[in-house]
């Protein structure tokens, strides 16, 4: 650094070391972070509000909130899914896709003119346009299994088993392919697919574990709240109504992840919300 005066931009990882030598080398400079560590800034930055927010372990009574109530939560819940998810650029696109196939256009023609790839209009040639310009769902080696994955759902399986089950059945992808693939059904059919294992269903001695479901209350520990935000684990709706009523705050740190992400996902150069 000290032979190279011109550099105007650095990009390092979160080392302090590196951020004093080049502040005392190239004041000037920019000092940039990459994705990745930028996304590790961002799980710390979650962890530590998390842990100011919640204790160790949440206590949920059961019938804790009238029904009305956890409707009301459960719609505004599904309400922010759906604006994170949406892309109207891509539904417009879609639209015009599918409009110039209607109208005799080729492949050649329609790449020609809008600018995009043959293997995007191969995408989005079929299905409702609003559904395909949701974040994550195109064309996929799981659609064949759609039905089946469906029966697996509505038969009370997990999304461990049903995967297990579509391998099975001669599924070649990837597991976090298929594990996003039901995430995406479960939005679209309104129905979660058995719990998982942060819920345990004995009754005794187990608050200090990952999760427990007792008689008159369950038990839901910090880490298991994380995993809901930042892996997009599932909770019952009543546990879900009862943490973000009785914790409003994590609604705005749920909305910062997914926020953080689209900007990633897109590619977007715009200001990210932080806290």
């Amino acid at each position: 650094m000290k032979n190279n005066k011109h550099i105007k931009v650095i990009t390092r990882d979160r080392a302090s070391a590196y951020a004093k030598v080049i502040a005392e080398e190239l004041p000037d400079a920019m000092q940039v972070a990459d994705r990745f560590h930028l996304h590790q800034n961002l799980l710390e930055a979650i962890k530590k509000a998390l842990n100011h927010e919640l204790p160790a372990t949440i206590k949920i009574p059961h019938n804790d909130e009238p029904e009305e109530s956890r409707e009301t939560d459960k719609k505004i819940a599904q309400d922010v899914d759906n604006s994170s998810n949406y892309s109207e650029k891509r539904y417009k696109m879609i639209c015009q896709i599918q409009q110039l196939l209607k109208e005799g256009c080729s492949y050649r023609e329609i790449a020609r003119r809008m600018g995009v790839g043959r293997n995007t209009i191969a995408k989005y040639r079929t299905g409702e346009p609003r559904e395909l310009s949701m974040y994550g769902i195109h064309q996929s080696k799981l659609d064949i299994y759609h039905d089946f994955i469906l029966e697996c759902l509505y038969s009370g399986k997990s999304k461990s088993k049903t995967v297990k089950a579509v391998y099975a059945k001669g599924y070649t992808g990837s597991k976090s392919n298929a594990f996003d693939y039901l995430v995406k059904i479960e939005q679209r059919e309104g129905k979660a697919f058995e719990l998982q294992p942060y819920i345990r269903t004995q009754t005794e001695a187990l608050k200090y574990r990952t999760g427990s479901k007792g008689k008159s209350a369950d038990y839901i520990t910090r880490e298991g709240v994380f995993r809901h935000m930042w892996m997009d684990i599932k909770l019952t709706d009543l546990h879900k109504c009862y943490i973000y009523s009785h914790f409003p705050n994590l609604w705005e740190l749920y909305a910062c992840i997914r926020e953080f992400r689209n900007v990633f996902n897109a590619n977007s150069a715009r200001t990210v919300r932080l806290f």
